[in-house]
């Protein structure tokens, strides 16, 4: 009931989770709609988490592209609760309804070490499907090269300043809208070389890019910062 309060929805969604799947499933398969309180998406997937039905896994990934980031986030921790559930996880991935890129490096260290092997097989599969493409190694063979030459701080400044502070921040530069550079400091230049090439392989919390369309036909793209029940944000280049 959209009229009562959001906490006293959540006392009734919780009420419901112990319930027979069947009766749980259709309630809070509704209640994950974009739509809804994000309190209220949160408190469904909490529902479906504490059931034990094998169906459980196939309900939190229905829907995944509409889903925000903190419900997706939630819906993988519930998934990965339970080993029975990662065998619908990698159907997803294979299937690609779901990217392989939502899995960290944690997520894909649990699957490969799955005590199944079947599954673990094909997670390997999987993961090593995503970093297999000739063109990839190539591109990434020709830049690796250049490690072995001389660095030149003011060109790379120069670099920064043209192509990464749009969306990157460091030393108080630039803007928020990919994650912080001052944390790769340290980090093996090889591996900051494969976040440059392939900046999409793996995507950092927080960071997924959104694509909103309006029933107006308009459609903009971008960080998902803000949500409620009747709007969204979606901080652009220009901060706005």
């Amino acid at each position: 009931d959209v009229r009562r309060a959001v906490a006293e929805r959540q006392s009734a969604i919780m009420l419901l989770a112990s319930a027979p799947f069947t009766q749980l499933e259709p309630v809070v398969t509704k209640l994950l709609d974009a739509r809804q309180p994000l309190d209220v998406q949160l408190s469904a997937v909490s529902a479906l988490a504490a059931s034990d039905d094998v169906g459980v896994a196939r309900a939190l990934l229905s829907g995944w592209k509409t889903h925000s980031p903190k419900v997706q986030t939630a819906a993988l921790d519930a998934i990965f609760r339970h080993q029975q559930r990662l065998s619908a996880l990698v159907d997803a991935i294979e299937q690609k309804t779901i990217p392989v890129q939502v899995l960290d490096s944690l997520r894909r260290s649990q699957l490969l070490s799955h005590p199944n092997e079947s599954l673990g097989q094909r997670a390997q599969s999987l993961l090593a499907a995503q970093q297999s493409n000739p063109d990839q190694q190539q591109m990434l063979a020709r830049y690796q090269a250049a490690l072995a030459g001389l660095r030149d701080a003011r060109r790379g400044q120069k670099l920064f300043e043209e192509q990464c502070q749009r969306c990157h921040s460091l030393q108080g530069r630039g803007t928020n809208l990919g994650p912080d550079l001052g944390g790769t400091k340290g980090r093996a230049e090889e591996t900051l070389l494969l976040d440059i090439l392939q900046p999409s392989a793996q995507i950092t919390a927080g960071y997924r890019s959104y694509t909103v369309e309006t029933v107006n036909g308009d459609s903009f793209t971008g960080i998902l910062s803000a949500e409620t029940a009747t709007s969204i944000t979606l901080p652009g280049e220009t901060g706005k």
